[in-house]
């Protein structure tokens, strides 16, 4: 039986921009389990209740989705803050985690606009940088107008969680106290994912490189301008020149229809398969070949890390993130240029070449087990950085 929630432990709030599968919400639904099996109570709040990650959250975690009744009345973004400042001032939880990027700016907000607020933390799921396509002059655009309020929105936080070396580094840089930035990394390894090691995935391409065939090569991750699935396949159509292998990709998103007509322009029907969503990708990466992340920015990559859980070698491109130092020691791999189908297809047919070592690239998914440790890691730094919250304001008090 878990243990009660404590007074004297904080009342933890986890906010979400929703409740779908991403990797973001399953590392912080990680987080909720093992804050409330350490006696906290926690709130998980989501703007948008869309998604099923919501399976994966522990019973004594409360679940809440953010409503509006002026949401038909005024923008979106108004209304989102509202929403949450007046849960905030209901429910008065001693810290707010903003879980992913994409609402740090509400979530501080919400903060500002109140007069006795919970501790910030911001828990950067990405590199502050994005490398946007230029086909999308729209995205582009917003990106670089809502930067000077992302920069705000750190400024504001009382702490900021990287999950990679790299982007603490970025973020460090653009606030004016660095020290407020840390690096945990995420738990991505969890125990239903190892388990999912074990299951057979059953694909006919696997049994005819298990008997001399093609070897298979996996991409895994949502089909979105972010992952760019597009220099991959055009890397596997100039491998293809030299060797024959064959492409999985595993994984849904809006891009599938333009991926399905590059395949095609490039003679690729019989060597690229889609396979959409995929529960359990741990048997993919097992009998897979090599995995390639041809992402254009990363906070940690998950499909990186799980791959080194399967003993499955990694190339990926050198972009914003994590995955440079992921793949810093050349056991679990090689880094390529970001945009370059030539660069990626010479490192996958090398990647190919050499001996695998399954025992050795396991080795580097250890640091990002779900054994409790960023659990641990979370509760003390926070801890720390709310004592010190309190001591000034006990200090004001006594002043005043």
């Amino acid at each position: 039986m878990s243990p009660r929630p404590s007074p004297a432990k904080p009342h933890i709030s986890i906010l979400l921009h929703s409740m779908n599968d991403g990797g973001a919400q399953k590392r912080v639904v990680s987080l909720a389990n093992g804050f409330v099996a350490r006696g906290h109570s926690v709130d998980l709040v989501a703007v948008d209740g869309a998604g099923e990650v919501g399976r994966l959250v522990r019973a004594e975690v409360r679940q809440l989705i953010l409503h509006s009744a002026a949401a038909r009345m005024t923008p979106r973004a108004i209304a989102k803050q509202s929403a949450l400042k007046a849960y905030l001032e209901r429910e008065r939880p001693a810290v707010l985690i903003a879980g992913s990027n994409r609402v740090h700016v509400i979530a501080a907000l919400a903060c500002n606009a109140m007069a006795d607020p919970p501790l910030l933390v911001l828990r950067a799921a990405r590199h502050p940088l994005r490398h946007l396509l230029w086909s999308k002059p729209w995205k582009r655009l917003r990106e670089y107008a809502l930067r000077p309020i992302e920069r705000w929105a750190m400024r504001r936080a009382d702490l900021i969680i990287a999950v990679s070396q790299e982007s603490a580094g970025a973020i460090a840089a653009l606030v004016a106290d660095p020290a407020k930035v840390v690096t945990i990394p995420n738990p991505t390894i969890t125990s239903r994912f190892r388990e999912s090691l074990a299951g057979r995935a059953e694909h006919r391409w696997f049994d005819e490189a298990d008997a001399g065939g093609d070897r298979v090569i996996l991409g895994v991750g949502r089909l979105s301008p972010q992952k760019d699935f597009d220099t991959l396949v055009k890397a596997v159509s100039v491998v293809n020149r030299s060797m024959p292998v064959k492409l999985i990709l595993l994984g849904e998103g809006k891009r599938r229809n333009e991926i399905e007509e590059l395949v095609d322009q490039l003679g690729l029907a019989e060597r690229v398969q889609l396979m959409g969503h995929v529960e359990g990708v741990g048997g993919w990466l097992v009998r897979a070949d090599l995995l390639v992340s041809s992402s254009l920015w990363e906070g940690s990559p998950g499909a990186i890390i799980e791959a080194f859980e399967a003993g499955t070698p990694v190339v990926a491109t050198a972009c914003p993130g994590g995955s440079v130092e992921l793949l810093a020691c050349s056991t679990g791999g090689t880094i390529v240029p970001m945009r370059d189908p030539d660069a990626m297809a010479q490192a996958i047919i090398c990647a190919l070449a050499l001996p695998r070592d399954p025992a050795a690239i396991r080795a580097l998914a250890q640091p990002y087990q779900d054994d409790g440790r960023a659990e641990q890691q979370y509760l003390a730094i926070i801890e720390t950085v709310l004592g010190k919250k309190r001591r000034r304001s006990d200090s004001a008090a006594a002043i005043n």
